[in-house]
């Protein structure tokens, strides 16, 4: 009787510690998935006022494995005649089943504002968006005269969201992705 009681005893203790290291593998797992459920992101500052120049940036992400991504910004070089700006992204990879926010907003004054934003989602090998618009009024004045001193920053964002989770109404920056579309 008593080699029955030390056997059972001895499986307590085992039992009780390998539900102990599950429940720990189970909080670590439910911490893990919490983390993926937010958005991911880049902020790119594209380039320094007193240098206006098409600038690119690539990059990888940990949340997608395999998937190289392309940020491309243009619009404030002093021999352009356009007014305007363009933001693209280009993402290829293994099967990207992603919704992607990309957004643009500028600093002027120490005021950051925003300028646009577009939410995508996309399944396949390869995806591509852009924005384009139009710099304000006073800016684009500014720009069209050399004063780039007015111009402190251009903040060109990405978010990666959670496949199949809609996005806020607010992208980022304050921008409305349903009226940018």
């Amino acid at each position: 009787m008593l080699d029955i009681q030390r056997e059972a005893d001895a499986m307590q203790m085992v039992w009780l510690q390998e539900h102990s290291a599950l429940d720990a593998f189970a909080k670590e797992v439910q911490r893990d998935l919490e983390q993926l459920r937010g958005p991911r992101g880049l902020s790119w500052r594209p380039f320094a006022p007193e240098r206006l120049t098409r600038s690119f940036h690539s990059f990888q992400l940990p949340e997608v494995p395999g998937a190289d991504f392309s940020l491309s910004f243009s619009g404030l070089a002093a021999e352009q005649r356009d007014e305007g700006w363009r933001l693209s992204l280009t993402a290829r990879g293994p099967v990207l089943q992603l919704a992607i926010a990309l957004s643009l907003c500028y600093e002027i004054q120490g005021k950051r504002r925003p300028l646009a934003g577009r939410l995508v989602e996309s399944r396949g090998v390869e995806l591509e968006m852009e924005l384009r618009g139009e710099w304000p009024s006073p800016l684009r004045q500014a720009l069209a005269a050399n004063d780039t001193a007015m111009l402190q920053s251009v903040t060109c964002r990405v978010e990666i969201l959670p496949f199949g989770r809609r996005c806020p109404t607010q992208v980022r920056d304050g921008v409305d992705s349903a009226k940018s579309k």
